[in-house]
């Protein structure tokens, strides 16, 4: 009986000396978007816009997050032509997200499968291309 005691209490020490021992590292990570590219091949045009001022950024994150994928392309948006844009999120981790949209049809985030999402909500993007004008800021790292 001694022995079982013993060897419980012992136990009970050994687990509580090493529980201590894990690294904790309970502090969220936060990445905030500090700034987003977007580039357009429309034919034998290169369109690009760059962000850096936050309403204008907001607005491009507004867009990617109010689309609603439809589900799995039908077709291979390789083999279809049309516009293909390239949008790029700089992380304030030093990381970046990539989305990829084309023909106002398709969407690709990152290297996930393509979507197939609403022309109607598609358009959207090329609008904001055309209303908001490029940040001239000089110094952006994409």
């Amino acid at each position: 009986m001694k022995k079982i005691f013993c060897f419980s209490l012992l136990s009970a020490i050994c687990i509580f000396l090493l529980s201590g021992c894990a690294s904790k590292n309970t502090a969220p990570i936060v990445r905030v978007v500090t700034g987003v590219e977007i580039t357009c091949q429309h034919k034998d045009v290169q369109i690009r816009r760059a962000y850096t001022d936050m309403q204008k950024m907001e607005y491009v994150l507004l867009y990617l997050r109010l689309l609603e994928p439809i589900g799995r392309p039908k077709t291979d948006p390789g083999a279809v032509s049309g516009d293909v844009y390239e949008i790029t999120l700089q992380l304030s981790d030093g990381s970046k997200k990539v989305y990829k949209q084309k023909d106002h049809r398709y969407l690709a985030a990152g290297k996930a499968p393509w979507q197939e999402i609403a022309p109607e909500q598609a358009e959207g993007l090329y609008r904001l291309m055309r209303k908001i004008p490029d940040d001239t800021v000089q110094q952006q790292d994409f």
